[in-house]
């Protein structure tokens, strides 16, 4: 299979912003006419980041390319998010995730 692009964002509680996540992988998704574009959530919002890449795995997906769609590098980017992926690669052997630069929105 081909690769899956992840949009990993923070979530909140405040529906609207999940919204905008939604819209930037429908986006993406249209643009690149191709279902492999998902979001995954740190915190409040569902799918979160195991889920989504999970789903990737279900679907003969193992190599993914992560985008962090946040202000800055801050505790999430450079501790939380690479300790999910740890945990994932270790349930899933084979898995490669490439992680780009924060993505400022």
């Amino acid at each position: 299979m081909g690769k899956g692009l992840l949009i990993i964002a923070h979530g909140s509680r405040v529906e609207e912003t999940k919204d905008i996540v939604t819209k930037v992988v429908e986006k993406i998704k249209s643009l690149k006419n191709t279902k492999d574009v998902k979001a995954g959530f740190m915190e409040f919002n569902e799918p979160d980041i195991s889920t989504s890449i999970r789903e990737f795995v279900e679907e003969g997906i193992y190599d993914i390319i992560a985008v962090p769609m946040f202000l800055f590098e801050g505790n999430h980017v450079l501790h939380d998010i690479p300790e999910v992926f740890g945990k994932e690669k270790e349930k899933y052997p084979g898995l490669k995730i490439k992680v780009c630069k924060v993505y400022r929105v």
